[in-house]
């Protein structure tokens, strides 16, 4: 048993669209950059990014599926990717004006160490992994979509790997101690 596939396409896209509009709307009014990595950079991880939900959400002939869709594949999956989402606006507005889409470094830049920063170091990359974890479950149970989540990691995982040299530099103090005491990107694990 499933429930309306279009149903389910529909709620992950109205997900995704939440995610993108706050994005949109809270990317203008922050803090002034002092060091900003590369434009071409940044657009790398957009791409991925953006071509990942573009992939996830295209439809063509799927054959070989790793699971089979179920209403529970479902509901989980919609389920996980609106916790995934929820927690990347929630890490978003705790970074308030120190945010930026690229690896910048903000003048009078904070350390954040409240609200979801206390369990992951980037839990923004790991809402997004949650939320494209959920979109495969619900919609996209193929090895297509295993791939895409797999190219999504990787490239989150590289950018996260860029800002923490970037954090070591700037608090290299503070952020050796937080390095040690909360996990990279899912808590007590990794």
């Amino acid at each position: 048993m499933r429930l309306d596939r279009s149903m389910v396409v529909d709620s992950i896209q109205a997900l995704w669209i939440i995610w993108a509009a706050y994005w949109l709307v809270n990317a203008f009014g922050n803090k002034r950059s002092v060091y900003r990595q590369s434009v071409l950079r940044g657009f790398f991880y957009r791409v991925i990014v953006v071509g990942a939900i573009v992939v996830l959400f295209s439809v063509g002939s799927h054959k070989n599926p790793i699971f089979s869709e179920t209403v529970w594949t479902q509901i989980g999956g919609v389920v996980l990717c609106a916790a995934g989402i929820g927690l990347a606006i929630w890490a978003r507005r705790i970074l308030g004006t120190n945010w930026s889409g690229l690896i910048t470094l903000k003048e009078n830049h904070e350390l954040i160490r409240h609200g979801p920063y206390r369990f992951v170091r980037h839990p923004i990359y790991s809402g997004v992994i949650l939320a494209m974890i959920g979109t495969v479950l619900a919609i996209q149970p193929f090895l297509q979509g295993l791939a895409v989540l797999a190219i999504l990691a990787i490239a989150l995982k590289l950018k996260s790997l860029g800002e923490e040299k970037l954090m070591m530099s700037q608090f290299p103090d503070s952020y050796p101690r937080y390095k040690n005491e909360v996990k990279s990107l899912i808590p007590f694990v990794l």
